[in-house]
């Protein structure tokens, strides 16, 4: 898929999800699609097991997995160029590491970011993408896959806060297992009733307004709606993101209804918090710049 020329953008808080590829829909198609194909395949499958001609059975099942393969991933692409087409929103195959800036994605291990899709959110700047690193641990290789939605934020230089679900330990949290950790920061302690679900880490002497953007209300929220999504504010930027690739469209729905409710909580904040963290855009410059 070629990286299309810049438009008037559409709006991720106006989706319509229809076209959205995800799991269910990829191999619905794909069935309906190759059915036929399919059931040749299996035929001559069985009557080679059956004749006892293992060795051309087994020719036959590597042939058509790759078959399976293939035409899954156009058949996703195909359902991610009408998501795009219909929603007047625009596409990158990847990005460079170097233009995003959250602490999730300051690994030393080899990563990149894929799937760019290319928006706006209420009046900000946005993009969804998937975020990928690999990690070698002696004969194994474990992949991390995440799925993110990237706000931009041009009124305010934020200090770094993080608000992240689940636990150090857990398969599927949230928590960056091998990021670099942000300079001088310490946890807010949460009541117990969040506390089990979030943990939230703040750039030292910003626990007051931390409080105020992630308040009791907007946790209610997130604890109400399910929403298994991390936070991270840094610099001019907001991060909504998950440990896996989404593949269900409620799931996607979710996390753009958690950006839609966590800018409506920002957003009114912004020009007094604004003026707070001015003085931070020097220090940021200087120091997170040139890493």
């Amino acid at each position: 898929m070629k990286k299309e020329e810049k438009k008037s953008i559409g709006s991720f808080d106006e989706l319509d999800f229809n076209y959205f590829p995800c799991t269910k829909e990829i191999f619905k198609n794909f069935i309906n699609t190759k059915k036929v194909i399919l059931y040749i395949a299996l035929v001559v499958f069985l009557l080679l097991i059956t004749s006892n001609n293992y060795y051309f059975a087994i020719l036959i099942f590597i042939f058509s997995l790759l078959y399976v393969f293939l035409n899954l991933e156009r058949e996703r692409r195909k359902l991610l160029g009408d998501f795009i087409s219909n929603n007047n929103l625009s596409y990158q195959d990847s990005i460079p590491m170097k233009e995003v800036k959250g602490n999730l994605f300051k690994t030393n291990y080899s990563a990149k970011i894929k799937d760019v899709i290319n928006g706006k959110y209420q009046e900000h700047d946005a993009r969804f993408f998937y975020f990928t690193y690999t990690v070698q641990q002696g004969k194994n290789t474990i992949v991390y896959d995440f799925t993110v939605l990237e706000v931009f934020f041009d009124k305010v230089i934020f200090p770094y806060m993080h608000l992240l679900y689940g636990n150090r330990f857990g398969f599927f949290s949230n928590f960056p297992k091998h990021g670099k950790r942000e300079g001088n920061k310490r946890e807010v302690r949460l009541e117990d009733e969040f506390a089990k679900n979030f943990k939230l880490f703040v750039k030292d002497g910003y626990g007051i307004e931390a409080m105020q953007l992630f308040s009791k209300e907007f946790l209610n929220f997130l604890i109400d709606e399910k929403c298994d999504f991390s936070i991270e504010l840094n610099q001019d930027r907001m991060y909504i993101y998950k440990r896996y690739r989404i593949g269900k469209k409620e799931e996607l729905k979710e996390m753009f209804e958690t950006a839609n409710q966590t800018i409506k909580k920002i957003n009114p904040l912004l020009d007094r918090l604004g003026n707070d963290f001015s003085i931070l855009k020097d220090a940021y410059s200087k120091k997170y710049d040139k890493k």
